[in-house]
């Protein structure tokens, strides 16, 4: 089965920050209210989506390796930004170093992703 474009790479956000991204979204962007909280850390922005032709049998394997090597992030968010030259907010890691280091992980991983005009910012997108 190939990859239905886009597939992003993102972590679960946990209570109660969620249900706080959640009454932001359903307060100011309609468009994404029931949308769930996540970061995203690949697909927006530093390496792109995977690549479509991608097949998940072979793409499974590389990131359940990648999440054995993960303990769980602990992070706290950060003030609320806007992604460069679009309507959406964001809020941002009070800490990015972590993510930072599993985007890289990811990126070298033997994943294709498309390209990204954006270098990598972790965030927790809000609206």
């Amino acid at each position: 089965m190939n990859l239905v474009p886009p597939t992003y790479i993102c972590l679960d956000l946990p209570e109660p920050q969620a249900s706080e991204v959640m009454a932001l979204r359903r307060r100011y962007c309609q468009r994404l209210k029931d949308f769930p909280p996540e970061i995203t850390i690949t697909g927006s922005s530093g390496v792109g989506a995977m690549l479509p032709q991608l097949h998940w049998d072979r793409v499974e394997p590389k990131l359940e390796a990648i999440a054995q090597e993960w303990a769980p992030i602990r992070a706290s968010l950060g003030g609320m930004v806007r992604f460069p030259d679009t309507d959406i907010f964001c809020l941002s890691m009070s800490d990015p170093m972590p993510f930072m280091a599993l985007h890289e992980a990811l990126k070298h991983s033997g994943i294709a992703f498309e390209e990204s005009q954006f270098p990598f910012f972790p965030t927790a997108r809000s609206a």
